[in-house]
């Protein structure tokens, strides 16, 4: 049924309205419950993306794995609690 108070033309083939492009889904992080930021260097980012791509995972993930490192080094107490949980 036509909702419009003019006829179609004839031969006139409706056409759908164009496909919104998805929006790129969004990384969750819903197991860590806390973000940081810091300022980094134009070679230390270098790095963290030739790494990143290396392996394969985010660079948010090489930022995690490089703090995780430096706390079992530096803080015996971060050592201690996080291999019994």
């Amino acid at each position: 049924m036509n909702a419009s108070p003019y006829p179609a033309a004839p031969g006139a083939v409706p056409t759908p309205a164009p496909a919104r492009p998805k929006s790129p889904a969004r990384q969750s992080n819903a197991q860590y419950i806390y973000q940081a930021h810091c300022a980094i260097d134009a070679p230390m980012k270098t790095a963290i993306e030739r790494m990143a791509r290396r392996l394969r995972i985010t660079e948010a993930s090489i930022h995690r794995m490089a703090l995780v490192y430096y706390l079992h080094a530096n803080d015996p107490q971060f050592a201690r609690e996080s291999n019994n949980g």
